[in-house]
């Protein structure tokens, strides 16, 4: 899967998880998240490049069997003219040998949150009206793929 990630090969990607996975990106950033379903993780995963910005993925090492897998790695992501590096754990949990559940352990959730900031799309020109409290391009209303954790202890 990592391999068929780093190519861009999305659809490679896609056949390992299965239709109701689930991708958790932990922290308070437009970034943080929990996902529900391929499209909605496909929808996270592209998101930096809405955000204006980029990202790069170096595998460093994988460890597994048939019921779990982790994959350690360094991500450096570039957005309006900063850096940041990092180090990161994906572990995933593996189900008649697709992904069903997807977790992110970042190396320095404090630097990560401030990286994906929403005061960070303000000042790189993003619409404003993604940044409002409560509005996201997954918010429950338009997706109901989308967890916020920030909207999930709000009343309805």
């Amino acid at each position: 899967m990592t391999e068929a990630f780093l190519k861009g090969d999305i659809a490679a990607v896609q056949e390992c998880w299965a239709e109701d996975i689930i991708w958790r990106f932990p922290g308070h950033s437009m970034m943080a998240g929990v996902f529900r379903g391929k499209e909605a993780v496909l929808k996270h995963l592209s998101e930096p490049r809405r955000l204006g910005g980029h990202f790069e993925l170096t595998p460093r090492a994988f460890f597994g069997d048939e019921q779990y897998g982790a994959v350690l790695y360094e991500i450096t992501s570039t957005r309006n003219g900063k850096t940041l590096k990092e180090t990161r754990v994906m572990l995933c949990t593996i189900d008649n040998a697709k992904v069903v559940e997807t977790q992110i352990y970042p190396g320095d959730q404090y630097a990560l949150d401030d990286f994906w900031s929403c005061w960070r799309v303000a000042r790189g020109g993003a619409h404003l009206k993604s940044i409002k409290r409560g509005s996201s391009p997954y918010s429950e209303k338009e997706d109901n793929n989308y967890v916020s954790r920030a909207n999930s202890n709000k009343a309805s």
